[in-house]
C-alpha cells in the first residue's frame, strides 16, 4: 500500500482548502496510507476531523521577507525528516508555501501540487505572477500541477509553461452529512461564507444587499468567517445603517457570525449563496450548496470553476455584462461599478419574488451536485497516484 502526505501551510483555519484536505484524507484512506502535515504549531489541532494522522511541522517563524527563506530551509528540512520516517511515496501539497517547501525538502517521493485558485488577475497571488519564471521553474520539477478546474489547469500551464499531460483537472467534491437546517426565521437569508479578504469582494456585496433589503426588509445577510477586511465591513455596514448581529436568533439586517465550526445548517437554513468573489478556483462553499440544494447567485470571475460549478453555457467570460440564468443558480457580472451591483440587486430581488423559480433552481442544484461527489473525483485520483 503506497503511503501518499497530504501537505498544507495550516490545519488550524477553517477554510474550503483545510475542508477539502479533510475530505481528500477520508476519500483516499480506503486504498492508501494517509497523513497529513502542516506547518503549525506542536500540539495544535485540526480544525476538521479526520481519520488520518496529523502531525504539526512547527509555526513559522515571523523574519522579514528578505530572510524568509530560512524559514523555508528549515520547514523543509523538517518536512524532509517526516518523509523519511514515514517512508512516504507521493506528497500532494496545497496553496504556494507548502508546494515550495515541498519542491525544496527533495526525497523519492513523487510530488503533486494541488492547485486551489487563480493566478491571473488574483491580488492575494500578485507575487506568483511577478516571479512566474521562478514560480514556473519550481513547478516543472513536479510531477503533476493538479487543478481544481479546466480552466485553472489550462491558466497554470500555460502561465508557467509547464509541459503536455503535466497540468490536470480534478475537481472539488462533497460529502456531507445529515444536515438539519437553522429554524425559519421569517427572514429571507441570504448566505455569504468565506475569509474576509479583497478577492472576496465583501464590500461590493454589503452595497448589493442594502439595495436588496430596501427593497425587501424581510431578507438577511449572513456572513459567515473572519480576516483582515473585517473592520472595513463593519464600517460598510454602518455606512448602509443596517443593524447588525452576532448569533442567528439575532433579529437584525446582518449576522457577523465569525468561524464557526460547522456551517452546514446555516447554508441549509439560507434562501441563497451569494458569491461576489473576483477571483475563485472551485469553491467548497458553493458545492456545499449546491449539495444542500441552496441556489447560488454568483460572478462569472476566474477561472472558470464558478462558472463550471453552476453549468454555465457559451463559455466563462470575466467580462461578463449579460446575466445568465443556469438549472441551479444564476451567473452575473463581478460586481465592481454602480451597473453590476444594481445588477445583483435586481436579480435577486426578481428571484426572492419567484418562489417557484427558488424550488426549481433548489431541485437543478441537487441534480448539479452529483457531478461532485466523493467517488467521482477518487477515480481521477486513481489514476494520478497509479
Amino acid at each position: 500500500m503506497s503511503t501518499v502526505l497530504l501537505l498544507i501551510p495550516s490545519m488550524a483555519q477553517a477554510g474550503g482548502t483545510e475542508r477539502l484536505v479533510a475530505g481528500l484524507s477520508e476519500a483516499l484512506s480506503g486504498q492508501y496510507e494517509i497523513h497529513v502535515a502542516a506547518f503549525d504549531p506542536p500540539g495544535t489541532s485540526p480544525r476538521f476531523s479526520m481519520n488520518a494522522p496529523f502531525h504539526a511541522l512547527g509555526g513559522e517563524r515571523h523574519r522579514p521577507l528578505a530572510l524568509r527563506w530560512l524559514t523555508y530551509l528549515s520547514q523543509a528540512r523538517a518536512l524532509a525528516a517526516l518523509k523519511r520516517r514515514l517512508d512516504i511515496d507521493v506528497t500532494i501539497s496545497n496553496l504556494w508555501r507548502a508546494d515550495l517547501v515541498s519542491a525544496l525538502s527533495g526525497g523519492r517521493d513523487r510530488k503533486i501540487a494541488l492547485a486551489h485558485i487563480n493566478v491571473a488577475g488574483n491580488p492575494t497571488n500578485a507575487t506568483l505572477l511577478r516571479f512566474r519564471r521562478l514560480v514556473g521553474a519550481i513547478y516543472r520539477r513536479f510531477d503533476h500541477v493538479v487543478a481544481v478546474s479546466r480552466d485553472l489547469a489550462e491558466e497554470l500551464a500555460t502561465l508557467y509553461r509547464l509541459a503536455p499531460g503535466k497540468a490536470l483537472a480534478i475537481e472539488n467534491f462533497v460529502r456531507l452529512p445529515t444536515v438539519a437546517p437553522l429554524p425559519p426565521n421569517g427572514r429571507q437569508r441570504l448566505l455569504w461564507c468565506g475569509r474576509f479578504v479583497p478577492e472576496k469582494n465583501l464590500v461590493a456585496l454589503i452595497d448589493i444587499f442594502a439595495r436588496i433589503h430596501h427593497a425587501a426588509p424581510q431578507t438577511q445577510l449572513i456572513l459567515l468567517g473572519e480576516g483582515p477586511e473585517r473592520s472595513l465591513v463593519e464600517a460598510n455596514i454602518a455606512a448602509k445603517r443596517l443593524s447588525v448581529g452576532s448569533r442567528f436568533d439575532d433579529d437584525a439586517d446582518v449576522i457577523l457570525a465569525g468561524l464557526i465550526d460547522d456551517p452546514y445548517p446555516a447554508i441549509a437554513g439560507a434562501t441563497l449563496l451569494m458569491l461576489p468573489s473576483r477571483s475563485e478556483g472551485l469553491p467548497m462553499v458553493l458545492l456545499e450548496a449546491l449539495t444542500l440544494g441552496i441556489p447560488v447567485m454568483a460572478a462569472d470571475c476566474p477561472s472558470g470553476g464558478v462558472h463550471y460549478a453552476l453549468a454555465g453555457t457559451s463559455g466563462h467570460d470575466v467580462r461578463r455584462i449579460a446575466v445568465q440564468h443556469t438549472s441551479c443558480g444564476v451567473l452575473l457580472p463581478i460586481p465592481v461599478n454602480e451597473n453590476s451591483c444594481a445588477s445583483w440587486a435586481i436579480e435577486t430581488i426578481a428571484l426572492l419574488n419567484d418562489p417557484r423559480a427558488l424550488v426549481g433552481l433548489g431541485e437543478g442544484a441537487r441534480a448539479r451536485s452529483r457531478a461532485f461527489t466523493m467517488e467521482a473525483a477518487l477515480e481521477r485520483w486513481r489514476h494520478v497516484l497509479a
